[in-house]
Formats: structure tokens, sequence, C-alpha cells
């Protein structure tokens, strides 16, 4: 049985809210350089397989190429990772 494909899924909701969810085996490293300039932050290291395939169950692949959702996705991804979008929520502790 192949080892299962890591997965981290970024969510942004109809209220600019940010949310990470990510499946066992990826780690993600988190620096907000407007409070501290030299520390990184593990998030914490959950299994939100079920919350992942709860969120993109039923959805459609889409085209980075033919399809307005992407390179809309993109965009924004693009302005968060340019601080031009201040988003306010990550993963929950359990």
């Amino acid at each position: 049985m192949p080892e299962p494909v890591p997965i981290v899924l970024i969510e942004i909701d109809e209220n600019s809210r940010l949310n990470v969810r990510q499946t066992t085996g990826v780690r993600i490293g988190f620096i907000d350089y407007r409070v501290e300039k030299d520390a990184l932050t593990f998030l914490p290291e959950q299994d939100q397989e079920q919350e992942i395939m709860a969120a993109i169950g039923g959805l459609s692949l889409i085209s980075p190429k033919s399809d307005d959702a992407v390179q809309t996705a993109a965009a924004t991804i693009m302005r968060i990772g340019s601080k031009q979008m201040i988003v306010a929520r990550g993963p929950q502790c359990r």
C-alpha cells in the first residue's frame, strides 16, 4: 500500500479568514515578521485528514490555465505572501 501523500489545505472563507489544515507527516513553519523577526513557530502537527476530506469532498479539480477560480486563488495567496492582505486564523489545537 503506498504511503499517504502529505497535504496542506489552505482555505479562505467568505469572511477572508485563513484556515490551514494539514495531514500527518506535514510540518508547517510560521514566521510573522511584524511580531518576531527571528522566531520560527512550528504549527502543531495534526492529522486533519478527515477535516480536509470533508472540506474538499465533492469539489472538482480545476486547472490554473483555464479556471478563473484558480487564478483568483493564486492571486490571493500572492497577496498574502506580499503582505497586501492580513489574515488571522490558523489550525486549531486538539
